[in-house]
């Protein structure tokens, strides 16, 4: 054995002593794990500078100055995980317990009409190879299939995951495009109305898709913690966007929607929403589960629409003018419930 030689060997344990520990941050639960857990989102929004002109005269005095609204989204989820593989779920079977949410403005508020239908049922998904996705369904209870449409499998947030393990001080970056997954806990964005979503799919969805192009999510493995008697591994998340998105198409054919069988003729010179978006937070993994252990982000965006419509109704032309800045902001949070 060569000096060289015996040095690395005697070295080697200092070495690794020294050398960052890896963790595990895939999604791998054993067969047959369930989990329940809350998820809640708190918004609040405040109107900004605002002005509105109809023909050249500015009615900007006649909305209020201090319009403020809120909404909250609360949901008791159950998920058992038949069974899973290669990091996603192969079979899984989601309880919604509790679902409510409620919605207003200047201290009134109401029930989010229709966010509790799911409540008391139980939804599969089973992973489908040949197809690469999810076939949904009701289990052991019955609903609108309608109902089912714009559900993922994924709450578990695991598109903010590294693709392999990482230590301490890590980094790495995620495609914004799953956006929507995290900020909609298991759900992408559905109106409701098939009109609506199909004018939604095809004169905002794509501005959206290259909208998103532009944001940046940064993820950053900041260690272990200690939860409850888990080991948690904790990741920094921050997200940054700007951008804007043209709302013509949307406002030509929504106008067209409500008129009906009327005859109005809409000349949209302007329609330009900018966004501006940041937030922070913190997402807790079960390294021992191999599933979310927590969740939590504050989120800040600003909204500023221009808009100069010319409307010609039976021959009567009008045209209106708006500038209007709007700020939000929000609060995700995700808490595991013990059985």
């Amino acid at each position: 054995m060569t000096r060289s030689t015996l040095s690395a060997l005697l070295a080697a344990p200092f070495l690794c002593a020294l050398s960052p520990v890896a963790d595990d941050l895939s999604f791998h639960p054993s067969d047959g794990t369930e989990v329940t857990r809350l998820y809640s989102i708190d918004l609040e929004f405040e109107l900004g500078d605002l002005s509105v002109t109809i023909d050249g005269q500015d009615i900007s005095e006649m909305v209020p100055a201090d319009i403020a609204g809120s909404a909250e989204i609360s949901k008791k989820v159950t998920e058992s995980f038949v069974r899973s593989a290669d990091g996603r779920p192969l079979e899984l079977i989601r309880f919604f317990e509790e679902v409510s949410g409620q919605a207003g403005a200047n201290g009134e508020s109401e029930e989010i009409e229709d966010i509790d239908k799911l409540e008391g049922k139980r939804v599969r998904f089973l992973w489908n190879e040949e197809e690469g996705d999810y076939d949904v369904s009701f289990h052991e209870s019955e609903g609108d299939e309608a109902d089912l449409e714009g559900l993922t499998a994924d709450m578990d947030l695991r598109s903010l995951l590294p693709s392999k393990e990482v230590a301490a001080g890590d980094t790495w970056t995620v495609d914004a495009r799953q956006l929507s997954g995290v900020l909609l806990f298991g759900e992408t964005p559905k109106a409701g109305e098939p009109q609506v979503d199909q004018l939604f799919e095809t004169a905002i969805w794509p501005q959206v898709e290259a909208l998103l192009d532009q944001f940046k999510i940064t993820c950053e493995y900041l260690g272990e913690r200690d939860g409850d008697g888990r080991k948690l591994g904790a990741i920094g998340v921050t997200m940054h966007g700007e951008g804007s998105l043209d709302l013509a198409e949307l406002i030509r054919s929504a106008v067209q929607m409500q008129a009906g069988e009327m005859q109005v003729g809409v000349d949209v010179g302007v329609a330009d929403l900018a966004v501006k978006f940041d937030s922070k937070g913190e997402l807790l993994w079960d390294l021992a589960g191999g599933h979310l252990g927590g969740f939590e982000m504050e989120c800040d965006s600003d909204l500023a629409l221009e808009v100069s419509v010319t409307f010609d109704v039976q021959g009567q032309s009008q045209t209106a003018d708006a500038d209007i800045e709007l700020t939000a902001n929000g609060t995700w949070k995700v808490a595991k419930i013990d059985a």
